[in-house]
């Protein structure tokens, strides 16, 4: 998941990890590779959804180019049943991609193969990703967003419950 606040960009560790996979043929900014790669870690279950930050702005438009990882505020917009029909989506895609494969001839399979096989498994990344979304927002797993987004969100809600008072007080006036 990548969320952008405040002219920055963070990025899950577990999208980081899948990175060359997803940006298959694209021109990576090399500050990009630098923050991903100069840190030797591994990804596990201790540090699957923590952010790394990422603050010029050449790494911000790039990843909001990365159309294969999960934006936070698109899908935090989202209902359940929106979400569900966007992972539906991501299963009949793949399952075209990989019907209109099995059915090349012999040959052209073997010259498309690598290529076949990449999207399919971005694909099934990008099911995982939007799975794991909905169950963060079904309060089943525990993502803990950066400290910028939790004052973002509190500020919204501040603002809509000042809209609703400006309502209230105008339907009162009557």
């Amino acid at each position: 998941m990548k969320v952008f606040v405040n002219n920055k960009v963070y990025v899950q560790n577990n999208d980081l990890a899948y990175f060359l996979k997803g940006v298959e043929g694209k021109s990576v900014p090399s500050s990009i590779f630098n923050k991903i790669f100069g840190d030797v870690f591994i990804v596990d279950g201790s540090n699957r959804n923590d952010f790394v930050e990422f603050t010029s702005p050449e790494e911000v438009e790039f990843f909001r180019n990365c159309d294969w990882i999960i934006d936070y505020d698109s899908f935090n917009a989202m209902s359940e049943e929106e979400i569900i029909e966007y992972a539906t989506h991501i299963n009949d895609e793949r399952n075209r991609i990989a019907e209109e494969f099995n059915n090349l001839p012999v040959e052209e399979r073997k010259d498309k193969y690598i290529s076949t096989a990449i999207k399919l498994e971005v694909l099934d990344f990008q099911f995982e990703s939007v799975r794991d979304f909905l169950w963060y927002k079904q309060g089943h797993i525990k993502i803990k967003l950066p400290i910028e987004i939790k004052t973002n969100d509190a500020e919204k809600v501040q603002k809509s419950e000042s809209k609703l008072k400006r309502v209230l007080r105008n339907i009162i006036k009557f």
